[in-house]
């Protein structure tokens, strides 16, 4: 192909260009005033010489919990992210900043400039906020140790001992009615590796699936009779553990091979239906029977006043 010089060298800059575009932010990452820093959380970032934290500006992880010991991280880092235009995901990490308990200073200074900044987001987004806020509804923290779940869409919390993995979360939504599907990879013992190449073990699976009706449910009974519907046939055997108004706990088992073994909970909440099933094999659902059964008593409705349900 035909090219002549002056061709040539405005194509070399160009190239030259995208080359040194590509590796601009690793440069300027490890920029020689800048320190290196990994906090208790194992998030790692750089502290420019004015003490300013520096993240990468783009998504890290997928539902990382957020915890006090890397509260000023999560903080920077959700600021970054918005100005890199990863409105959700700035959005998830303020809102799960919200979430957590005070039990320090730094947490109380962090939830202040959290929520000044999503008064800011909603002023600027304003119609828009809403949809924004509905696809940032799932937050995970870290309290005493454990991984809480919460959907303030859906209105509901729930407590994992251990570490837990998003598997899958699945939304849906049509006029009146709306649905949301998690499944969690849980292990009870210790922490997860979920790197690239790694199949990790999950001591059990915990599915929450939540539904809004058009009208206010009445009993117990329309939830579980949907749920047995939508699931059909199932070849195993249940006992009751617990029911009342607004929940019925079930332990089931299947006997023939695979063998299975867990709890199932049902409840309900106004307009608002959920199962929760935590599955394991026989042989750990002997061992961690009793935190099984503590994940769905854990269950919870929550209530945001800042909503409509």
């Amino acid at each position: 192909m035909y090219c002549n010089g002056k061709v040539f060298r405005s194509c070399l800059t160009s190239a030259c260009l995208i080359i040194l575009l590509q590796f601009a932010s690793p440069l300027m990452s490890q920029m020689p005033e800048w320190k290196f820093y990994r906090d208790r959380d194992g998030n790692t970032y750089y502290i420019d010489r004015s003490g300013k934290i520096r993240t990468s500006g783009k998504p890290e992880f997928n539902f990382k919990p957020v915890s006090p010991q890397g509260i000023d991280y999560y903080l920077n880092h959700a600021e970054q992210l918005l100005k890199g235009h990863y409105k959700v995901e700035g959005l998830i990490l303020l809102k799960s900043i919200l979430a957590l308990p005070v039990s320090n200073n730094r947490v109380y200074k962090a939830q202040t400039e959290a929520a000044k900044r999503i008064n800011y987001i909603k002023k600027r987004e304003g119609g828009r906020f809403n949809g924004l806020n509905e696809m940032a509804s799932l937050m995970l923290i870290k309290n005493s140790g454990n991984t809480v779940v919460i959907n303030d869409n859906m209105f509901y919390s729930i407590e994992i001992p251990g570490t837990a993995a998003i598997l899958r979360s699945r939304f849906r939504k049509r006029p009146y009615y709306r649905y949301h599907g998690l499944l969690i990879g849980i292990n009870l013992k210790k922490s997860l590796s979920l790197s690239s190449g790694t199949d990790p073990k999950f001591d059990l699976l915990l599915a929450v699936d939540s539904e809004r009706y058009s009208v206010s449910l009445k009993s117990i009974k329309r939830v579980v009779n949907n749920w047995r519907t939508n699931l059909g046939f199932e070849n195993i055997s249940r006992e009751e553990v617990k029911k009342d108004r607004n929940s019925y706990i079930l332990r089931f088992y299947k006997k023939e091979k695979p063998l299975l073994s867990g709890f199932e909970g049902y409840f309900f909440n106004g307009k608002f239906g959920y199962m929760v099933r935590a599955i394991s094999s026989g042989e750990k659902f002997t061992k961690f029977k009793d935190k099984i059964r503590d994940i769905i008593f854990s269950f919870k409705f929550v209530e945001l006043k800042s909503q409509e349900r």
